[in-house]
């Protein structure tokens, strides 16, 4: 059609300009050269799981990869996880767990030049309790800034139906994964890949009070602390900072490490990793406590009927 038809004449293409990324023009439909619409891509890769829309910002992959807020929100969470806040975090708890036992066994020796057996171990079980709580709890919180953006920044929220089911689904992975493990040392006839308990201790179940402290270090001290310093520390940490992968190899050989056992560093590295993978999923600190609450549990109440109390 021509302008003698008495039609509107065509309109004037847009500049190149137009469609160049960061241009100042916008080509027909509003969108800018580079800017794919959600659907298209979600059309080319039907395998990806659809989110709803959202605010415009994209949706995290990890459940607690959350967006990083800003102005005044920023400021006011600036005090989590920053640049060195994992290496200086690491390096005070390694000094606390080094000195501390030095500390007290040296107040022992020089309190009583020849110590019992059952003073060695009650000593040994404080100290750990002690270290359990500065070097696993008190410093992560202290790095991070305080109570407030340390529990935020950690991942921890409140139990839930979901918690507790990553919990539970944790603790069998981890029977899963060290019924493996026995098999194949087993196959193979190396016995000294077999784990020995850091609590099979004979002088423990002479007496009940020792019993009792055992307990409650294994049982309680132990899932709240190690999961928060080995898995909400130090896996969100160093995921934050560089990937999953190097967070959760690097938090489970150093929770493997931590128990002083050769025939431990495998299937506890491995039982780490199972934990680190329910905390990274469920986005809630409290699923891996959970199920490391419940493994502890099941192996302390095993422990105590073998050998007896008393």
């Amino acid at each position: 059609m021509s302008d003698s038809d008495g039609g509107p004449p065509p309109p004037n293409p847009p500049s190149p300009d137009a469609y160049l990324r960061g241009g100042r023009g916008e080509p027909p439909g509003g969108l800018r050269w580079g800017e794919a619409s959600s659907a298209a891509r979600g059309a080319r890769r039907p395998w990806r799981r659809q989110r709803p829309p959202s605010s415009g910002r994209p949706e995290p992959d990890w459940p607690w990869q959350v967006e990083r807020p800003e102005g005044k929100a920023a400021t006011a969470l600036g005090q989590g996880f920053q640049r060195n806040t994992v290496f200086v975090g690491f390096a005070w708890a390694l000094a606390a767990f080094l000195l501390l036992p030095l500390v007290a066994f040296g107040v022992l020796l020089a309190v009583v030049s020849d110590p019992s057996d059952e003073a060695e171990t009650l000593v040994a079980l404080i100290v750990t309790l002690v270290v359990d709580a500065v070097a696993f709890v008190l410093i992560p919180v202290w790095v991070l800034g305080g109570r407030r953006p340390a529990l935020a920044a950690l991942g921890v929220r409140r139990p839930s139906l979901l918690a507790v089911g990553w919990g539970l689904a944790g603790l069998g992975m981890a029977y899963v994964v060290l019924g493996i493990y026995a098999g194949v040392v087993d196959l193979i006839n190396a016995d000294a890949l077999e784990p020995v308990s850091t609590i099979d201790d004979d002088v423990i179940y002479d007496h009940i009070p020792l019993v009792v402290l055992t307990g409650i270090l294994t049982v309680i001290v132990a899932p709240l602390a190690e999961e928060l310093f080995y898995r909400g520390f130090l896996v969100r940490g160093i995921a934050r900072r560089w990937s999953i992968l190097p967070a959760v190899l690097v938090s489970s050989a150093l929770f493997a490490a931590v128990h002083l056992d050769v025939g431990s560093l495998i299937p506890f590295a491995l039982i780490g990793a199972v934990f680190a993978f329910v905390y990274l999923r469920s986005g809630n600190l409290f699923s891996s406590v959970i199920a490391h609450f419940l493994f502890n549990a099941i192996a302390f109440s095993a422990i105590v009927a073998d050998q007896g109390v008393g």
